[in-house]
């Protein structure tokens, strides 16, 4: 499923098969937040052909920091989790 502009050349990212198949609360948190995180959040980590996006925010009225890593190469999002504080 693609979203966001944001990969390079501006095509769209994919999801990595190991991101889709992890579905507990802090890994699942709706799609739609995605493109949130992306264009708002700070980034958290960066190396050669990766980069992660921080976002603070809550899941289930606890703080803490939402995370994205993409794959700058794959243009693939390869890391999607909750970081409770």
């Amino acid at each position: 499923m693609p979203i966001a502009k944001i990969g390079k050349a501006g095509s769209a990212l994919v999801y990595d098969a190991k991101v889709v198949a992890k579905t507990d609360v802090y890994h699942s948190f709706p799609t739609m937040m995605d493109d949130w995180i992306l264009r708002g959040g700070t980034v958290g980590k960066q190396a050669a052909n990766y980069v992660e996006y921080h976002m603070p925010g809550y899941v289930n009225g606890a703080p803490g920091t939402y995370q994205i890593g993409i794959d700058t190469v794959r243009n693939a999002i390869t890391h999607r989790f909750f970081m409770p504080q």
